[in-house]
């Protein structure tokens, strides 16, 4: 069956309306991810007359989760704060209805907590993953 050729005619709205679904997601897996491998480290936790025990690797790994659910948090903590200021700002500049370009600096916190945050997801995983392969043996 041949293929399709794309339909042209996107916009740059439309490439932004994309990039605010992928990042929604992206933000909500990340922090439904990190919960349930805190689970799974629940899970495979050592229980002793001492107390509960919890293996270097997993102890690594929850870390790692604990970090991802912090720069969630932060991200949206800065993102919030940042946007208040500089729409304050632009309030006293611009009227109400005109256009203007934000500056791309304005991203930056943002962005680079977003990416912390799906480094220490996906690192926090590798150290579950290491840790499964080498202590479940599979028939």
């Amino acid at each position: 069956m041949p293929k399709k050729p794309r339909q042209p005619g996107i916009k740059l709205q439309d490439v932004w309306g994309f990039y605010d679904a992928y990042n929604k997601s992206v933000n909500e897996i990340s922090r439904q991810v990190s919960y349930a491998g805190i689970a799974l480290i629940w899970v495979f936790k050592i229980s002793s007359p001492d107390g509960i025990r919890i293996p270097k690797q997993l102890f690594v790994a929850a870390f790692l989760l604990g970090l991802c659910i912090v720069f969630d948090f932060l991200q949206y903590v800065i993102g919030s704060i940042t946007y208040q200021i500089y729409g304050s700002y632009k309030e006293k500049r611009v009227s109400e209805n005109e256009a203007f370009q934000q500056p791309n600096w304005l991203l930056m916190p943002m962005d680079g907590l977003f990416f912390l945050k799906i480094t220490a997801a996906v690192a926090g995983y590798v150290f579950i993953l290491e840790y499964l392969n080498s202590n479940i043996h599979w028939l």
